[in-house]
């Protein structure tokens, strides 16, 4: 169950938004004083979607003269929840300071996993091993793991549990900073009726809930210039690649967009071709070896988002679309409607580069360690799909 604790206080940071007014008309509302934040503002100011949220979750936003009616109604469609600042970078998986079972930790967020993966940190810091079980990796190799349960993960406002998970035996960094890094959430919770917005671009990630009867589409809080698409139960859309159709997932914790060697005739490449594309090997429960691909044009529910490069494997067999998706949009899931919605974010600076420092599933290997034939099996790097 989600226990939403609704007059507890949120931490929250005020950015300004990229001036640009395409952008500012889709992320930001005009808003008069924002009473109890100590935040002098006239009603011209603009603020950011997610700096929004956290406004109407408080109970901060008093509305400008002339506009009683409007600040009201929208107030009433985010009904609860939290924004998270993202602890890690732009090329890292979305990782957030969290507390479970009363402990402080960081955890991974990615919409693409569909349970609960945890560890255990120390001697004094563990949970209980139940029955065995072996879980898929994101290679398509089976791993070992052991059913446990968490009594409360507390994320900002809310408090979920009890919560069925599985301990693991990682690869993944072990902190950052002085926070152990205890894992990852995904579906699981997300199912239970709650919206997660990632926001790479603006550093924060938000959970909450929202009031459809009244509101209709969640969709609507990015604007009217965001692009909706129908989400499946498994995190997919229809799209193409190069003109080719495909279901196409969304998964932030990959530093590379992924694509199945297998299909690389359906996208016009050959084994010519691939062979001259720049190598790169990433670690899942066991070294893969890959091939960056050139840009290759993308559409979602025929809507074109320009061409993206992928990382090509032998050992995958579905087309995600990874960090690189993430770094210039706000990207938000419902999977109660089962709906994606997404926001391009204009920047003057360059979108940051190299696969990032913290993944929950994916380890960078150098190319000297591995020849194409190689691979050796390790234990769990993390991913159960």
């Amino acid at each position: 169950m989600i226990d939403v604790q609704a007059n507890e206080s949120v931490r929250y940071t005020f950015w300004e938004c990229n001036r640009t007014e395409q952008v500012l008309s889709a992320l930001c509302l005009k808003i008069g004083a924002i009473a109890s934040a100590g935040v002098a503002a006239s009603r011209h100011v603009r603020r950011c979607a997610a700096t929004i949220i956290v406004c109407l979750i408080s109970g901060l936003i008093a509305p400008p003269t002339g506009s009683a009616q409007e600040a009201p109604a929208l107030e009433k469609c985010v009904l609860v929840g939290a924004v998270l600042p993202l602890i890690g970078g732009p090329s890292d998986t979305p990782l957030v300071r969290s507390t479970i079972d009363g402990h402080d930790v960081a955890i991974f967020v990615s919409p693409e996993i569909s349970k609960l993966l945890i560890r255990d940190v120390s001697d004094d810091f563990w949970f209980p091993h139940g029955s065995s079980a072996r879980l898929m990796a994101q290679d398509h190799q089976m791993v070992d793991a052991e059913q446990t349960t968490v009594d409360q993960l507390r994320m900002g406002q809310f408090k979920i549990g009890p919560l069925p998970g599985f301990v693991i035996d990682p690869t993944f960094p072990k902190n950052i900073g002085d926070l152990p890094i205890i894992g990852v959430v995904g579906r699981n919770v997300l199912v239970q009726g709650v919206i997660l917005m990632i926001d790479i671009p603006h550093g924060s990630l938000a959970l909450f809930k929202w009031d459809y009867e009244h509101c209709g589409s969640a969709a609507t809080l990015l604007g009217k210039d965001a692009f909706v698409a129908p989400l499946s139960a498994e995190n997919a859309t229809n799209g193409t690649v190069s003109g080719k159709r495909f279901e196409i997932h969304f998964d932030p914790d990959l530093a590379y967009n992924s694509f199945p060697r297998d299909d690389i005739e359906s996208i016009h490449l050959t084994d010519k071709q691939l062979s001259t594309f720049p190598e790169i090997n990433l670690r899942f429960s066991e070294i893969n070896v890959g091939r960056l691909s050139d840009a290759r044009p993308i559409t979602l529910n025929g809507n074109s988002i320009g061409a993206q490069k992928f990382l090509i494997q032998k050992q995958v067999s579905r087309v995600v679309l990874g960090n690189p998706f993430f770094r210039t949009r706000t990207v938000l899931f419902d999977f109660t409607r089962h709906q994606i919605s997404y926001l391009d974010v204009l920047s003057s600076a360059s979108p940051p580069s190299g696969p990032g420092h913290y993944h929950f599933d994916m380890t960078y290997v150098p190319r000297t360690s591995v020849s194409e034939s190689a691979g050796q099996p390790r234990p769990l790097s993390g991913q159960s799909r």
